[in-house]
């Protein structure tokens, strides 16, 4: 048996997640700097359309303040027509019903200065095969538009624009042969101007396989009198290393007549490498978040070999419940993706403060007295006060927030009649409420030193009994409604598997 840790030592160990914490802090700004970097507008929506983060680029393209930005709604963004509004609100569905998004074309009013021409793109952010929100890239094109526009009103603009853009302008006759090309095309494909003018854009093999349908199907689009998009699509340097590309194209005719194909190109390998470099610093960030708390949460379970994989246990049984309470309307605002997973990794932090029990009376195998349960009870206290004070370091609302919570409250019961503060009904945290009953029933189906397992139809007539006493009544409705995932989770890893 070990010694009871003393407060020091636990608040030794709670540094010791502020440490961690400080590492996933320096991950976090990674990120952030590849995010408050980027040339282009990005925006962070939630699956409702609620503004979660802007970077700085957006601000400035939209003339909003962040701060004052965080959080509102889509539809509280008057810088778009009605019309633009609506091309919005459809990206929003088709990317919720996991549909290819197609790139927007839209007329931008900043609050201030003259309106733009922007590109918007979109992306779904999942886990787990969860839809978590929506990251809209935003890209000012009005000068591109212009030289557009200009291109085909006036053959003496076309070619200064032509010759000094930024973008490659790749002009084809309808068989694909070079009629001519910027000084761009060098720098993006290697090949110089006199290589490919009265050559064929096939020669040169620089779209992959995928490339050359996709560019294949964008003119075929043209020629049927479609609008025009932007395809993104593989291509190679003239050294063969792979680059990424943008391409849009224009028909060029004269007294209604082709005279040949426009292609505009941009190079976006290295917005593509920070985008994937933004996707993996987050997938890192949360994998040590996560085995952070566990190794926090295994500090309250080493000494009582008897529990098994209780910890992993109780997060299967807490997603199981918050996945059914999400499809009741009252919650369904609340329950988030983003709650779910943050439930699930602090759920297993609601004993953290039993580090500070004695081994003789949290493995006593008989009946505690009386002043040995009071004794007990201070774990909610310990526990919530740890994580508490982590969670001051840390700005704004964490995982470390819900683990609190729960830590304090997971002892309250719905009567009122509960631990450490005799909180009533909704009074108590809805994480709090959750991990109750989860921690409740592993406990009846689990052995104990002072007691055998129950089988789960025994657990399950105890909890139903407590419906309205212990527990809130819609937990128990989403346990009851859900009990045979509750049976599968405890087979499996009732043994630690």
């Amino acid at each position: 048996m070990t010694d009871k840790l003393t407060y020091e030592e636990l608040e030794k160990r709670v540094k010791e997640l502020e440490v961690e914490t400080l590492k996933q802090k320096q991950s976090g700004d990674r990120s952030r700097l590849i995010f408050e970097k980027a040339n282009d507008a990005i925006l962070y929506f939630d699956s409702e359309g609620i503004l979660l983060d802007m970077n700085r680029s957006a601000a400035d393209m939209f003339g909003y303040i962040p701060e004052e930005t965080i959080g509102k709604k889509l539809k509280d963004f008057d810088n778009l027509e009605p019309e633009e509004f609506q091309k919005i609100v459809e990206i929003f569905d088709i990317a919720i019903s996991g549909r290819q998004i197609p790139m927007l074309e839209l007329d931008l009013f900043p609050i201030f200065g003259t309106p733009y021409i922007v590109e918007a793109s979109a992306r779904l952010t999942r886990k787990d095969g969860e839809i978590q929100g929506l990251s809209v890239f935003v890209r000012d094109i009005t000068a591109r538009k212009e030289a557009e526009e200009a291109l085909r009103e006036s053959e003496e603009k076309f070619r200064a624009i032509f010759n000094n853009a930024y973008d490659e302008i790749l002009y084809v006759d309808e068989n694909g042969v070079f009629l001519d090309v910027n000084k761009r095309v060098e720098d993006i494909f290697g090949w110089k101007r006199e290589e490919c003018i009265g050559k064929n854009f096939m020669e040169f093999n620089v779209l992959d396989e995928e490339g050359i349908q996709e560019n294949a199907k964008l003119i075929s689009d043209l020629m049927e009198g479609k609008p025009g998009r932007v395809i993104e699509v593989g291509a190679f340097h003239k050294d063969g290393s792979p680059i990424t590309i943008e391409v849009s194209a224009s028909l060029m005719k004269k007294n209604d007549r082709l005279q040949g194909i426009v292609n505009i190109i941009r190079d976006v390998t290295k917005r593509k490498r920070l985008e994937a470099d933004l996707i993996s610093s987050n997938e890192n960030l949360n994998m040590a978040r996560s085995a952070a708390i566990m190794g926090l949460a295994k500090l309250a379970e080493y000494r009582d070999k008897s529990t098994g994989s209780h910890l992993e246990r109780i997060r299967e049984y807490v997603k199981v419940i918050a996945e059914a309470l999400q499809n009741i309307p009252k919650y369904e605002s609340y329950i988030t993706s983003e709650y779910i997973e943050d439930i699930y990794v602090s759920s297993i932090l609601h004993d953290i403060g039993k580090v500070s029990t004695p081994d003789s009376i949290l493995m006593k195998p008989g009946k505690l007295t009386n002043d040995e349960f009071e004794q007990i009870k201070d774990h909610t206290i310990i526990g919530g006060d740890a994580l508490a004070a982590a969670d001051v370091e840390i700005r704004g609302r964490s995982f470390l927030t819900l683990g609190r919570e729960i830590a304090y409250f997971h002892h309250e019961k719905w009567s009122g009649k509960g631990y450490p503060k005799g909180l009533k009904g909704e009074e108590i945290p809805l994480c709090a409420r959750i991990v109750a009953l989860a921690d409740v029933y592993d406990a009846l189906t689990s052995i104990r030193p002072y007691k055998e397992a129950f089988t789960h139809d025994e657990a399950k007539k105890i909890i139903a009994s407590e419906t309205g006493y212990h527990f809130a009544p819609d937990i128990v409705k989403a346990f009851l409604e859900n009990e045979d995932k509750f049976e599968q989770i405890r087979s499996r890893l009732q043994n630690g598997m």
